[in-house]
Formats: C-alpha cells, sequence, structure tokens
C-alpha cells in the first residue's frame, strides 16, 4: 500500500474482499438465515408476553402489541461467528419495566433453547442478556406512553411523541441504540455497501489491536461507525480501501478533544426539556459528584438526548489508540505493507486469549480447545518473532504461521496450568495492598477483595464482600477504596499498592478518578 491517489483502488478493494474472507470473520449464508429465524422468533416471544401481560392487568387494549427493533452490528450486516444481537424491544404503556424483568424473564427462563439468562435492572440501560440457539442476545426495553403499539411505529422521527410525553428521558435512553444505528443508515444510504466493508475491516482491526472495548474505554462497534461515518460524509464516493486510508490518515491527527460530530441537526423542542438533551463540552457532567473532562468525544446523531458515545476513555487508553492510529497510517503509507500487515495480532492479544482459555478450561472442567484459539486468536498475521516468544511459555504452541491459517498445538498440560503465582514481598519495612474487583457481566453481580501484607509476605488483613450490579471499573474503584480505608483504619501509611486495574491505578496516579 501507498499513497491512494496512484493506485488502483478496484485492485485494492479485491485484495482486502479476499483477505477479509481468508480471516473467516464475516457472516456466512446459514449464519444470516439462523439469525433472521432468531429475530422472527424473539418477535412471537415478546408478543405472547404482552398479551399475558394485559391480560393480567386487565387492559382494555384491542390489540396487545410489543415490537423488536434490531440495531447495532447486525443491522450493518459486520457481524460474525461470535457476534451477539442487540435487539430493542417497545411495550405499551402497561406492560412496565418490573414485568420486562418479572414475567418475559420467566418466559425465557422456560424455553429449551434460552440460556445463560442474566436480568440487569440496575444498568444504565436496562438489559437482559441471553444467550438463544447459542447465539448471545442483548435485549433491552422501552415503555412508551401508548396504550396500543402499532406495528410500523416510527422511533427515529419523534417530535409529535416528545410533545404529547409519549416519550421520557429514561425510554429515550433505549431507544437511542436503535435510532443512532437507523440515524447513521439514512447519512451513509448512498455509500452503504463500502461503510459496511470498511467497518468490518476496522472491527477485525481494533480486536487484533486490542483496543476494542467500549466499557474499557477503547473502542466499541458505535465508536468505529460514527469515526468512519465522518470519513465517509467528507469522502461520499470513495472505495472501501480509500476509506480505511483516509481513516486512519484523518484520526492519527485528530486534535482529541476536538469532538466527532456527523450531525448538526438541532432537535426542535429541545428548549422545552432543557440543555440536558443535548452534549455539550462544558455542561454534559455537570451532575456528576466529580466532574469529568470527555478526552474523545464522539457525539451520536440521533436528536434529541444526542450523548458522548465515549465517554469511558481515560488518558491512558486515549495515548494507546492515538499511538495505534499512527501504527495503522505508517502501515498503509508503506509501498512494501499488504492488508495483513494492517492485522497484524498483537502478543498480548494472543496471550490474553491463552488465559482466557486456560481459566474457561478451569473452572468448568471442561477441555483446554487449541481449535477455539486458531479461531478466535489469530485473525491477521503474526510476526516471526513473536512467535519466538511464545514457543518459550513452556513450549505452549507450536506455529505454522501463513496468512490463511495457524495451527496451535502441544498445549500445557493440566499440572502446569495449575501452577500458583507467588506474590512477591515488598521492600523492608513497607507493607503492601493487592486488591482487585470483577463483575460477572460488566455490568452484572459484582464483588471485591483487598489483602494487606507485611514485607515477609504474611497477612495482616483483608476484606472482602459483595456490591450488588456495578461494572468491572466500579468494581476495582470498591476494592481499592476499602482497602485504603483499611490501612488508615489501622494507621497503615507507608504501603505499596498492587493491582491489576490499569485505569484505577492511572486514576490514582493522574487524580482523575470518576465518581
Amino acid at each position: 500500500m501507498t499513497k491512494y491517489g496512484s493506485l488502483n483502488t478496484e485492485l485494492l478493494d479485491k485484495q482486502l474482499d479476499d483477505f477479509l474472507n481468508s480471516c473467516n470473520v464475516k457472516a456466512t449464508k446459514d449464519m444470516k438465515v439462523k439469525r433472521a429465524q432468531i429475530i422472527a422468533q424473539l418477535s412471537e416471544i415478546v408478543k405472547r408476553w404482552i398479551k399475558g401481560v394485559a391480560l393480567a392487568c386487565g387492559s382494555s387494549d384491542p390489540e396487545p402489541n410489543a415490537n423488536i427493533f434490531p440495531f447495532g452490528s447486525y443491522v450493518f450486516d459486520v457481524y460474525g461467528p461470535e457476534s451477539d444481537i442487540d435487539v430493542l424491544c417497545v411495550g405499551p404503556s402497561y406492560a412496565r419495566e418490573s414485568d420486562f424483568f418479572e414475567t418475559l424473564h420467566k418466559i425465557l427462563a422456560e424455553m429449551p433453547n434460552a440460556s445463560q439468562i442474566q436480568k440487569i435492572p440496575q444498568a444504565y440501560v436496562p438489559i437482559i442478556k441471553f444467550k438463544f440457539d447459542e447465539i448471545a442476545i442483548d435485549m433491552v426495553y422501552a415503555c412508551v406512553g401508548l396504550h396500543t403499539i402499532p406495528q410500523d411505529l416510527d422511533l427515529l422521527n419523534i417530535d409529535s411523541l416528545m410533545k404529547e410525553n409519549i416519550l421520557d428521558k429514561k425510554t429515550m435512553l433505549s431507544i437511542n441504540g436503535y435510532r443512532n444505528t437507523e440515524k447513521i443508515k439514512q447519512i451513509m444510504n448512498q455509500n452503504m455497501e463500502n461503510f459496511c466493508i470498511a467497518l468490518h475491516s476496522l472491527k477485525l482491526w481494533a480486536r487484533n489491536r486490542i483496543v476494542y472495548s467500549n466499557a474499557s474505554g477503547f473502542l466499541g462497534g458505535i465508536n468505529l461507525a460514527l469515526l468512519l461515518c465522518l470519513v465517509c460524509l467528507h469522502n461520499p464516493d470513495a472505495s472501501a480501501s480509500w476509506l480505511l486510508w483516509k481513516f486512519f490518515t484523518i484520526y492519527s491527527d485528530w486534535t482529541w478533544p476536538s469532538p466527532v460530530k456527523i450531525s448538526n441537526e438541532f432537535f426542535s423542542i429541545t428548549p422545552h426539556y432543557g440543555g440536558e438533551w443535548e452534549w455539550d463540552p462544558v455542561h454534559n457532567n455537570k451532575n456528576d459528584a466529580v466532574p469529568k473532562i470527555d478526552l474523545m468525544p464522539m457525539i451520536t446523531p440521533a436528536t434529541p438526548h444526542r450523548s458522548n458515545a465515549a465517554n469511558n476513555v481515560c488518558a491512558s487508553s486515549l495515548a494507546i489508540m492515538k499511538q495505534e492510529f499512527k501504527i495503522a497510517k505508517a502501515t498503509c503509507q508503506s509501498k512494501h505493507s499488504k492488508w495483513g500487515d494492517l492485522w497484524v495480532t498483537s502478543p498480548s492479544m494472543v496471550a490474553w486469549r491463552i488465559w482466557k482459555e486456560i481459566n474457561r478450561s478451569i473452572f468448568t472442567d471442561e477441555e483446554f480447545l487449541k481449535e477455539y484459539l486458531i479461531i478466535e486468536v489469530v485473525k491477521g498475521n503474526i510476526p516471526g518473532k513473536w512467535v519466538k516468544i511464545y514457543s518459550k511459555w513452556d513450549k505452549m504452541m507450536e506455529e505454522k504461521w501463513g496468512l490463511k491459517d495457524l495451527v496451535i498445538c502441544n498445549i500445557i498440560n493440566k499440572q502446569s496450568r495449575r501452577k500458583g503465582v507467588r506474590c512477591r514481598e515488598p521492600t523492608p519495612g513497607w507493607l503492601k495492598l493487592n486488591f482487585n474487583g470483577a463483575s460477572k457481566g460488566n455490568p452484572s453481580e459484582a464483588g471485591f477483595g483487598t489483602i494487606l501484607r507485611n514485607d515477609s509476605g504474611k497477612m495482616i488483613t483483608t476484606i472482602m464482600g459483595l456490591m450488588g450490579v456495578a461494572t468491572n471499573n466500579k468494581a476495582e474503584i470498591c476494592a481499592l477504596e476499602n482497602g485504603l480505608e483499611m490501612c488508615v483504619n489501622k494507621e497503615v501509611l507507608n504501603i505499596l499498592i498492587e493491582g491489576d486495574s490499569q485505569v484505577v491505578l492511572n486514576g490514582v496516579m493522574h487524580c482523575n478518578f470518576i465518581s
């Protein structure tokens, strides 16, 4: 690859498409059929549910109805074998949120093809997460102020619904995912095919470079879609390969925190509801206990309630992403680069996938699946120098490295998998505080633990507990907070703090905690 003005974009597009196909990340025809069938089944389930709710509450609704609206990667057709399906369930005024989490949850729990059902009513956007025919589903609920839900309910043009108080702010939060997806589709109408190819490519890049996780302060699907949408608006007729090159060229030099906005549309009745409906760089966090500056604002396009879709970005994650943008730009401009070089798998990604698979096999007593690693770990190239490093890890794997496949074999045996990790003692005269927190579903049921040891490694005291529904970051912060309070109560000041949360540790060092 090099500067695009002198190259055949048709050839580059063909090479890009061939590469994506070789990585086995696109949805096959069978996958598309299966997901379409699941959407249809979910629609029937919520219609059956709403009829039961209407009957139980004595509603006069002549035709009880609830609608299912898919959104996100499914709508953009940029999903793969492991992707989930985001769906919005819209119900009438008499079907309260409590009905959604109680009676619909009960219906799902009784279905043989539904599993791992988890309700999270305290989440920022309340949600039920579950698997249906082995496909992960994230279902959010919106109770609108209508007694009867029309089959053709329009949630994109909602001025009249807002004026009649049919939608409140809480409902808007639930329907925003769907509305932003539809708004981006509307904006990208003329170049949707190339937009989707480029977006699929960017998701693969972000995963392989370990910058794909909105919850962890990096890039999620909506973030990549918003960033790419702006590139498309400035290059309306560009091919997919050109859009990728322009994407990294633009954002490697972007002056954050200048916001990325793809719509300047003004909501006609915003003044009636106040400024809280629109993102504002100065006042957007006025209700936070500790005001937070948006470091990498990406503003959602659907009005009202345009918000920053990247509000989890912190200083360290921003620095990492800026560096990755520059690396990708340099790769695109190199005359000797191929598409595979853009998706070189980070060594940390391989280590992370192996660590996850080891823990899965230990805690579920299932076999270590090297096939899982072949599919999940490697979707790009693995440089030879990294392979040599991996081979030193007790010969965890041997490789046959090429563009299309990676064979992983000789995985560690059960004895070496269960080796303990020894905590290093602190400097003589000092004590060490180790903390950790975790959430089952991020957000979901969460817990924390902390332990204080002396310089010989002996435990002095420890504390642990459950904290209800919370995110991983909140659990980590709670662990550190309880640990520090424990130290203060014991009048211990000469402590070294050790944890595995980069977000929390950066927050301590730079004093930018989010309350």
